[in-house]
C-alpha cells in the first residue's frame, strides 16, 4: 500500500487552509499498479471539507465521512447572502418588530443563500364604532380588518365579521361573515340587514307604480323564483342604487303574499 499526501502546493488536490487531502492507493503489494487500475484521482475539491480518497477495488472512494456544518454567521444573515452548506440552518433571537419581545427565528442556507422566514407582524385592526352598511366607502381607515358587530335578532345576538375590500374603487365595506337571523322583517336598521345572511334593505324608487315601505327584506324575488303554496306575486318598485355606484332610481321586485280571500 503506498500513501501520497499532498499540501496547498499539490497538483491533484487543492484543499482549503488548513486542511490536508489524503490519497490512499490499494495497490496489492504491487506498485503501481492500483493507481492505473483506478486511473486519475478526482478533480480538486474547493469545499469546506477535503475529500480522503481510497483506491478501492478499482474505484476511487471517498472515505472521510461526514462533513460537519460550517460555522453559524455571528449575526444573523441577509436574504440572499451567500453559504457553503445548502440545508445547513442557524438559529436567532431576533427583537419581533410590533414591540412584542423577541423571538427565535432559523436562517436556512439555500441553493440562492441564506433565507429566514419572519412572523407576520400584524397592527391591532382599527374599525368604526357603529356597524358600517355593506358596500360603503371605507377609505381612510388604518387596518380595517376583522372588525367585529353584533346584530339583534329577537332574543338572539348573532356576530357579524366586516373588513375594508380594497378590490373595488373606491375601497368599500365587505361583510365576511354575516349574522343569521330566522326573520328579515324584524332587523330595524340597514347596516345590520347588510349584515344578515338573506336579506336585503329596500328603499322606495322613483316611479310610478306601487313602492316599497323602507325596509329589511328576504332576499327572494318572486318575479325571478315565482311563488309555491299558492301564494301570489305582487310587483313594487324600489331604488335599486341607494348605496349603490349606479344611475338607476327604479326597479321592479316582487314578494310572495297570500291571495285575498274569497269574497264569497
Amino acid at each position: 500500500m503506498r500513501l501520497l499526501r499532498f499540501g496547498f502546493a499539490a497538483a491533484l488536490l487543492v484543499p482549503l487552509a488548513g486542511c490536508e487531502s489524503l490519497i490512499q492507493i490499494d495497490d496489492g503489494g504491487g506498485g503501481a499498479g492500483g493507481e492505473s487500475e483506478c486511473g486519475p484521482p478526482p478533480p480538486p475539491n474547493n469545499g469546506p471539507c477535503p475529500p480522503s480518497w481510497h483506491c478501492i477495488d478499482g474505484e476511487w472512494v471517498d472515505t472521510a465521512g461526514a462533513c460537519p456544518d460550517p460555522e453559524c454567521p455571528a449575526n444573523q444573515p441577509s436574504t440572499g447572502e451567500s453559504c457553503q452548506k445548502i440545508g445547513q440552518k442557524c438559529s436567532y433571537s431576533i427583537e419581533e418588530p410590533c414591540g412584542s419581545g423577541y423571538s427565535d427565528y432559523v436562517s436556512t442556507c439555500t441553493a440562492t443563500g441564506w433565507m429566514t422566514v419572519y412572523n407576520a407582524c400584524q397592527p391591532e385592526p382599527t374599525c368604526p364604532k357603529e356597524m358600517p352598511l355593506e358596500g360603503s366607502d371605507c377609505s381612510g381607515w388604518d387596518y380595517p380588518y376583522f372588525c367585529q358587530y353584533d346584530v339583534a335578532c329577537l332574543d338572539i345576538i348573532s356576530p357579524v365579521s366586516m373588513s375594508c375590500d380594497y378590490a373595488t374603487n373606491p375601497p368599500s365595506w365587505h361583510v365576511d361573515s354575516p349574522a343569521v337571523c330566522t326573520g328579515c322583517e324584524i332587523i330595524g336598521d340597514a347596516a345590520s340587514c347588510l349584515g344578515t345572511d338573506g336579506c336585503q334593505w329596500l328603499v322606495p324608487g322613483c316611479g310610478e307604480g306601487q313602492q316599497v315601505i323602507e325596509g329589511c327584506y328576504p332576499m327572494n324575488d318572486c318575479l325571478q323564483d315565482g311563488c309555491s303554496g299558492g301564494d301570489i306575486c305582487t310587483p313594487y318598485e324600489h331604488n335599486p342604487c341607494w348605496n349603490a355606484l349606479c344611475d338607476s332610481c327604479n326597479a321592479p321586485i316582487g314578494f310572495c303574499q297570500s291571495p285575498p280571500p274569497d269574497p264569497g
